[in-house]
């Protein structure tokens, strides 16, 4: 049986957390369709039988939002394939983000000021991103970062907000991660506390909470307007919304 069937969570052997952001419905009526664009962690693990099944499911497409110096560690496994068009989109890079741990030390969410610090400082990579989405040919996109949740999470609930997902659908799809990431979680904090890194102060980087993108998606209406306003800086020509929601909803 193909493990790729028509379900959000897709199971395949080396990945935790990838997930298809189809089937959530959109303002104006109508749903997003299936395996138009999908999310994940690295890739990196992902064993032969995985990559067919990709393969088989139209997997065109692949975005690496992680920075060179975890691509060198951890190499895509799509990055040369004759199939697929492989874009590589830092998300985070020129952020300090040791600077960043250290400044939000103590608060209450210190993810929430990350995501706003990439909606302020990194509005180039984000319509890089969103035009590799929606002008990728056919087939399907998949965009990942290290864990699937924070490069990945602002990028998806952006995507989601474009077409016309509800905020509350876009907070619990970013939910979602929590059950998904045990393993990463394990084998990373295992290695900060190896290179002797503070475990209990990095926990909080490894949730991903409802209020977190309830509050990012707060801060994109209080700072920017709105997505209408948001997308409108990033595209001042108009078209990513249009292109966007044709592949996701044509």
């Amino acid at each position: 049986m193909n493990p790729l069937l028509v379900e959000r969570h897709i199971v395949l052997g080396g990945i935790c957390n990838l997930r298809d952001l189809g089937g959530y419905p959109v303002g104006g009526g109508g749903n997003i369709r299936w395996r138009r664009v999908l999310r994940s962690d690295s890739l990196h693990d992902l064993n032969d039988s995985g990559i067919e099944a990709l393969l088989d499911a139209g997997l065109a497409s692949v975005i690496d939002l992680r920075d060179a110096s975890e691509i060198a560690r951890q190499p895509n496994p799509f990055h040369a394939h004759r199939a697929v068009k492989y874009s590589h989109i830092p998300l985070f890079a020129h952020l300090d983000l040791k600077e960043h741990l250290a400044d939000a030390a103590g608060v209450d969410d210190m993810l929430l000021g990350l995501y706003c610090e990439v909606l302020t400082q990194r509005q180039p990579a984000l319509a890089e991103a969103l035009a590799a989405i929606a002008n990728a040919g056919p087939g399907a996109v998949l965009f990942h970062c290290t864990v699937g949740k924070d490069r990945t999470g602002v990028l998806a609930a952006l995507v989601l907000a474009a077409v016309g997902a509800s905020p509350e659908d876009i907070v619990a799809d970013y939910a979602l991660s929590a059950a998904r990431i045990d393993r990463i979680r394990k084998r990373m904090l295992a290695k900060f506390s190896a290179d002797g890194a503070d475990i209990k102060s990095l926990l909080p980087l490894f949730s991903s909470e409802p209020a977190t993108m309830r509050g990012m998606l707060d801060f994109l209406d209080n700072r920017y307007g709105g997505i209408d306003a948001y997308l409108h800086i990033l595209d001042p020509d108009r078209i990513l919304r249009e292109k966007l929601r044709a592949r996701m909803l044509s």
